[in-house]
């Protein structure tokens, strides 16, 4: 019997098209937060650009540093909420010294380390101290060096949506395994 080779290219075509709007949908729910150190016009405009970027994929937010809402508890119940929530939180090393609690609840998580990906100066950061044992870095196992502002800029949006698009496939395989062909979920018996 011969194949339709027409029909078999629509029906990849359409099969396509839905994978690509489900990997648009799962990425649109992947939550990033920008944490920034003090309020420094220059810092806000670099992130304001990032953000702006971002979100035409992405939903971002930006927590700035915590002097700003008050006391210590209340910093760390709003940063640390927000953290807990974000698929992908970015920090960026030096750029405003004064991320102590955001570094600290980082720090005492693992789960928070993982999803962090900490941006770092080469030019003022050496690869010894780096992997220095007793320096803070320890606790940053996804490190990218940056050269410059525009570089800054370039690395942040592409290794925050590779990460989105990477987790979002990975989201999809899984779903994937878990359908029977009579489209019911395997663990639960419906989708």
């Amino acid at each position: 019997m011969p194949i339709d080779i027409e029909k078999k290219a629509l029906e990849i075509k359409s099969k396509l098209k839905k994978h690509h709007n489900l990997l648009k949908q799962a990425v649109a729910s992947h939550s990033v937060v920008l944490l920034i150190g003090h309020e420094h016009e220059k810092e806000l405009r670099l992130f304001d650009e990032i953000k702006k970027e971002l979100e035409t994929e992405l939903p971002v937010f930006m927590v700035k540093h915590a002097s700003e809402y008050g006391t210590c508890v209340n910093d760390f119940t709003a940063e640390e909420t927000t953290i807990e929530d974000a698929d992908t939180i970015v920090m960026v090393d030096g750029i405003a010294p004064g991320l102590v609690s955001e570094s600290s609840i980082i720090c005492k998580r693992e789960d928070y380390q993982d999803k962090t990906l900490l941006f770092v100066d080469e030019n003022a950061t050496s690869f010894e101290d780096i992997v220095d044992i007793t320096k803070h870095y320890l606790w940053y196992p996804k490190i990218i060096f940056y050269k410059n502002r525009e570089d800054l800029i370039k690395k942040i949006i592409g290794f925050v949506k590779k990460t989105a698009y990477r987790k979002a496939n990975l989201s999809l395989e899984k779903l994937k395994k878990d359908i029977n062909p009579d489209g019911t979920n395997i663990k639960e018996g419906v989708i």
